[in-house]
Parts: C-alpha cells; structure tokens; sequence
C-alpha cells in the first residue's frame, strides 16, 4: 500500500484540480498510462490512489458555496 503521506500529497492534487475548476472525471489515475496494467503497480495500490485523488477533489468541492 502507499505510504499515507503519499496519498496525503494525491488528496492534495485532487483538491487542487478542484481548485481550478476541473470536472472530478479528470483524475489522473483514471488515465489509461495511470492504470494498473500500464503502471504493473497492484490494483489495490490503484485504487487507494483513485480514492484518496477523489477524496481531496470532494473536500474541496465541499468547501465551494450552492
């Protein structure tokens, strides 16, 4: 599994992709290159990625006035 200070800085990309106003489908990890079968990395690794990129991009957008 990643190092959690690893998926701290992922969260941190995700919350800054919102920053920027990019659509939550435009996580990284979700690209082709990014993909287990590309990166050889477990796909349990993967998702922790996905998850934690996805997390920091929900925090954000919570933060974000309706």
């Amino acid at each position: 599994m990643e190092n959690p200070s690893d998926l701290d800085r992922i969260a941190l990309l995700g919350r800054e992709a919102r920053g920027r106003d990019e659509p939550k489908s435009s996580n990284p990890y979700d690209q082709w290159d990014m993909l287990p079968g590309s990166t050889g990395e477990t796909v349990g690794i993967w998702r922790a990625k996905v998850q934690a990129w996805e997390r920091g991009w929900t925090t954000e957008d919570g933060k974000r006035e309706r």
